[in-house]
C-alpha cells in the first residue's frame, strides 16, 4: 500500500450537508466550568477464570461503563473482546467491584464514563504460538503468497474454528484475517475492524515480530484515511514516533497529516459509513465539533457522548445536528442500537 497523494479524493465529501436542526450539547446538560475525572480508590484482584488458568488460555477484553456521584460502576458493557465468554465475566466482575472518587464539576459529583482493557495473560517464560497454530498458519500463508484464496480460505476457517489460546495466536489470527481480505480487495471496514484488534492496546507491539507491527500499522493508517476515520488516523500516526524503526513511516505520512489537520480546521462536511457491532455498539472518535447520523439501516437509538471533561447520554434524533463546545474536550461518541445496524455519520 502506498500513502494516499491526495486526501481530498478520499474524503467522502458531499456539496451539501443539510439537516432538519442543530442540537447543542450544552443544552442537552448543565455546562461544565471545572471538570475532574473519576479515580480508582478500592480496586480487587482481577480473577483469571480457573479453567482458563489450568489450560494456559489467554485473552482480552474491553468496557465502557459509567461512575455514578457514589463512586459506583454502572452501565458495564464489553465493547469487544477476544471471544471467550469466562474472560468477558470476570472483568465485568472487576469492574462493578471497583470503587472510584467519583468525577465532578465544579465541585460537585456528577456521573462519568470510563474505558478499560483487560489483558488475562500467563506469567511464563515460554510464550508464543501453539505448534497446531502455527502449522495451520503456516499454510495459510502459503496459499495466500501463491494467490491460492480458495486454499487460503479453508486454511482461515480452520484458524478460525478452533478458540485462541494466548495473546499472539489472537494478535495473528485478527493479521490473517486482514491479510485475507486484504487481497480478496473486500470490505474494507471489517480490514480495519481485524488490524485494529490485532494492534490497539497497550504495549501490543509484544505480540508481533516488529517489522510486521509497523508495516501493519501503516496500512492501518492507510484504511483508517481511506475510511475516513481521521481522528484515528492521527493517533496512528502519532504511534509511529513512539516506536523503534516508525521514522520511516512518520516521515512518508506527514505530508498527509499536515492536509488531515487542515481539513480538521476547515467547515467542509464529510461521512464514513459504519456497522454497530457486537452488543449492539460502535465508538467513533469526533474529528471535527458538529455531527449527525443519517441513512439508518436497522435500529438506533441512543448516542453517548463520552469527552474528557462531559459525558451526556441522549436518545438519537436522526438527521439532526449536533455541535460539541470546545469546553467539552477531546469526545467520543458511542452509538447504540441493535447489532449490524447500518449508518451513515457526518461530521463538519
Amino acid at each position: 500500500m502506498n500513502t494516499p497523494s491526495s486526501l481530498p479524493v478520499l474524503f467522502f465529501i458531499l456539496a451539501c450537508f443539510l439537516f432538519t436542526h442543530v442540537i447543542y450539547a450544552e443544552d442537552l446538560s448543565e455546562p461544565v466550568e471545572l471538570y475532574n475525572p473519576p479515580l480508582r480508590t478500592n480496586s480487587p484482584e482481577l480473577k483469571y477464570p480457573t479453567k482458563m488458568a489450568k489450560i494456559g488460555h489467554e485473552g482480552w477484553v474491553d468496557l465502557s461503563f459509567m461512575v455514578d456521584k457514589k463512586g459506583a460502576a454502572f452501565g458495564v458493557t464489553v465493547i469487544d473482546s477476544s471471544g471467550e465468554p469466562s474472560f468477558e465475566r470476570a472483568a465485568l466482575e472487576h469492574v462493578r467491584k471497583t470503587t472510584y472518587q467519583p468525577a465532578t464539576a465544579n465541585g460537585k459529583p456528577v456521573e462519568a464514563a470510563k474505558h478499560r482493557r483487560f489483558r488475562f495473560e500467563m506469567n511464563r517464560v515460554a510464550k508464543g504460538a501453539s505448534t497446531s497454530f502455527y502449522a495451520k498458519y503456516k499454510r495459510f500463508n502459503k496459499a495466500l503468497r501463491q494467490g491460492s484464496l480458495s486454499k487460503a480460505a479453508q486454511y482461515l476457517n480452520e484458524l478460525n474454528s478452533k478458540k485462541v489460546s494466548n495473546l499472539y495466536e489472537d494478535a495473528y489470527l485478527n493479521l490473517a484475517n486482514f491479510y485475507f481480505l486484504a487481497s480478496s480487495k473486500r470490505d474494507p471496514h471489517s480490514q480495519l475492524d481485524f488490524l485494529s484488534k490485532a494492534l490497539n492496546g497497550n504495549q501490543q507491539e509484544r505480540y508481533l515480530k516488529p517489522a510486521i507491527y509497523l508495516s501493519s500499522l501503516d496500512a492501518k493508517f492507510i484504511l483508517e484515511v481511506q475510511n475516513n476515520d481521521l481522528a484515528s488516523a492521527l493517533e496512528t500516526y502519532k504511534r509511529f514516533s513512539e516506536l523503534e524503526g516508525g521514522g520511516s513511516y512518520h516521515k512518508r505520512h506527514a505530508p498527509s497529516v499536515e492536509s488531515i489537520k487542515k481539513f480538521r480546521d476547515s467547515d467542509e462536511p464529510y461521512a464514513m459509513k459504519g456497522t454497530l457491532g457486537k452488543g449492539g455498539l460502535k465508538s467513533i472518535k469526533l474529528f471535527k465539533q458538529r455531527f449527525s447520523v443519517s441513512n439508518i439501516s436497522g435500529d438506533l437509538h441512543e448516542f453517548r457522548l463520552h469527552c474528557s471533561k462531559r459525558f451526556v447520554a441522549f436518545a438519537a434524533q436522526i438527521d439532526s445536528e449536533y455541535k460539541i463546545p470546545d469546553s467539552y474536550g477531546k469526545c467520543s461518541v458511542t452509538l447504540r442500537g441493535s447489532a449490524g445496524s447500518e449508518f451513515t455519520f457526518w461530521q463538519a
